[in-house]
């Protein structure tokens, strides 16, 4: 089975399907049909299968989906979930941008009716 390289992905054309290209160590690109090329990783935790999306090509590049693709696999070596942790630092971004939200939202009806 051979790896992929920066040319061939740039020649990968989409089908009437979504189409998996294996890259190794369980990495893979799927081309979606209307044309989308998307990093995937599937892995196995506590006995269940589970997928990582690392991004979309060319803003995710080969080089940059396989570090991602090593930093999950330390993270299932030292038995924690990548998937869990990604997920858990999009629900604090999400939270600290609420936050900031409430608290632009105070500011602007304190000064709309003089309360401090």
């Amino acid at each position: 089975m051979r790896e992929l390289t920066d040319l061939k992905i740039k020649g990968l054309k989409p089908s009437l399907k979504p189409t998996k290209y294996t890259d190794r160590g369980g990495l893979y690109l799927v081309v979606t049909p209307t044309g989308g090329k998307l990093w995937r990783f599937d892995y196995r935790f506590e006995g269940k299968r589970q997928t990582i999306s690392f991004g979309a090509y060319p803003v995710v590049t080969l080089a940059v989906a396989r570090e991602k693709l090593l930093a999950a696999k330390k993270e299932l070596a030292a038995d924690r979930n990548p998937a869990a942790e990604k997920q858990s630092l999009k629900r604090a971004i999400k939270r600290q941008g609420i936050q900031q939200t409430a608290k632009r939202c105070r500011q602007y009806l304190s000064q709309i009716f003089n309360t401090p």
